[in-house]
């Protein structure tokens, strides 16, 4: 649900430190009596809810962007720690590309991670250590693992598919004073949780809010919600500009900022290749300008 990379590696014995987000999926079968779902062939699907959900994917993240992000991260005591980035993405010859560049705090500032989607190995990952001054090819992290120690996940990062679920209409409700459809997902592959209700508005197929459920539990562990009054629209994509992601079983909870957001910005090509992180300058400073 969150839309400047697709997802960030983790690394050992780095500048930050990442805290872990552990948990068991189910196998795609168990997953589905789990969640409700009749077992079977994902024929059986309804293209139309999937239909939905892609559109709301689609809204999302099939757009070039530039944006400043601010995370906010309160502990279950209250108290607050803070990260910003400047951030790019673009999709080059259909592969989505994404960097993000540290900005504060100081002692952070100039790392720089960059993503490229790739058909053969899934994703590669690269990071650059401006105090070592080199780029590091790195493995790419679990999807469950928190993305500098905030509850963001790396999966929240990624550009998802429709495909990758088994999917139905759970309902209709009202989220936030508006109609929205519920989508109910299982992951096809095992995750960290079993299911998850995808909430989309009717109105215009924004994606206003994602809960995920582990096994047997009536009420969600994590909570994703999209400010509908702080969105922004722009050459026909609806984009939020603040995120609130809550984990609920921990008590904590990570305030997402976009600011300086612009919609199919010029991004050089070039600046999205680990050649261009080795040179030591700043990949986003012509962006940024």
């Amino acid at each position: 649900m969150l839309y400047w990379v697709s997802r960030i590696p983790s690394f050992s014995q780095s500048a930050i430190t990442l805290a872990l987000v552990f948990g068991f999926g189910l196998m795609p079968g168990a997953a589905a009596a789990e969640a409700g779902l009749p077992p079977g062939d994902e024929d059986v699907v309804p293209s139309s809810a999937r239909a939905v959900l892609e559109e709301a994917f689609a809204n999302l993240y099939d757009c070039d962007t530039r944006a400043k992000i601010e995370l906010v991260m309160r502990s279950r005591s209250g108290a607050e720690r803070r990260r910003v980035f400047q951030t790019a993405r673009k999709d080059i010859e259909g592969h989505l590309h994404s960097i993000g560049r540290l900005v504060e705090p100081p002692y952070l500032r100039g790392m720089t991670v960059l993503t490229i989607d790739t058909e053969e190995r899934g994703q590669d990952a690269f990071i650059y250590f401006p105090s070592q001054r080199r780029v590091r090819r790195i493995t790419t992290a679990q999807r469950a693992d928190s993305f500098m120690g905030s509850d963001v996940t790396y999966e929240d990062l990624e550009r998802p598919r429709a495909d990758a679920y088994r999917v139905e209409f759970l309902a209709s409700e009202t989220f936030q004073g508006e109609a929205v459809r519920v989508i109910l997902a299982v992951p096809n592959e095992p995750r960290n949780y079993t299911h998850v209700h995808f909430l989309v508005a009717r109105s215009d197929s924004a994606l206003l809010a994602t809960r995920y459920f582990k096994r047997g539990a009536e009420r969600p562990f994590r909570v994703l919600r999209a400010e509908r009054e702080s969105m922004h629209t722009d050459a026909g994509h609806v984009l939020p500009t603040e995120i609130t992601v809550e984990n609920l079983a921990r008590g904590t909870s990570t305030r997402v900022h976009y600011y300086d957001l612009v919609v199919n910005p010029e991004i050089e090509d070039r600046i999205f290749s680990s050649r261009f992180l080795n040179r030591g300058v700043d990949p986003l400073a012509r962006s940024f300008d």
